[in-house]
């Protein structure tokens, strides 16, 4: 599990002064490179969330015409938690609603598959992949809440997996109306 990773990179190369224009020239491409950097997260969720999210994601194919993937969702369900964050910039409310939303089970109670054995796991990994400006984003708030609650120490895979199993549990619930054609109006425009 990461935590503050990108944070504490981005900080690090904000403190070095290159001192002669080849080593500023060259701090300049790394960072740009680093910028550009795609970062993969790896985080559980219930197996039923995650079939019930592939299902979600096979409707919106079948009916918008298109290839939506999990990996789709996640990014929407990413874009529209930080949205959220960009319209309500209060790190403490934040921190209330991530507290609120986290339905995740607890981990001590949750299986894993092992490799070779028949065992059926009542979790499945998921990986997604982000842009490491986006991440860096996330981890900023992450660091702020972190100055108001010390205590409270999430990653980037715990707020992907909060926003995640919300998500889910929402449209299994019947919480969230016309979800399939929302997300298709949102994929194509």
């Amino acid at each position: 599990m990461s935590y503050l990773n990108v944070y504490k990179q981005e900080l690090e190369l904000l403190a070095e002064q290159p001192k002669d224009w080849k080593e500023r020239l060259k701090h300049a491409v790394y960072k740009r490179i680093l910028r550009a950097e795609t970062l993969v997260y790896t985080f559980t969720v219930p197996a039923s969330y995650y079939l019930r999210g592939e299902m979600l994601c096979e409707d919106v194919s079948e009916l918008g015409e298109m290839n939506y993937t999990q990996q789709d969702l996640i990014q929407l369900l990413v874009n529209d938690f930080i949205r959220n964050v960009r319209r309500i910039s209060d790190p403490q409310h934040i921190y209330q609603k991530l507290l609120l939303r986290d339905r995740r089970p607890v981990k001590i109670n949750s299986k894993r598959m092992k490799p070779d054995s028949g065992e059926m796991s009542n979790v499945v990994e998921v990986e997604f992949r982000i842009k490491r400006s986006l991440a860096l984003r996330l981890e900023v708030l992450l660091a702020d809440i972190a100055e108001l609650h010390p205590d409270a120490r999430f990653s980037v895979e715990d707020v992907l997996e909060i926003i995640y199993c919300d998500f889910i549990e929402a449209y299994k619930n019947g919480n969230l109306k016309n979800v399939v054609e929302k997300i298709i109006e949102n994929a194509q425009g």
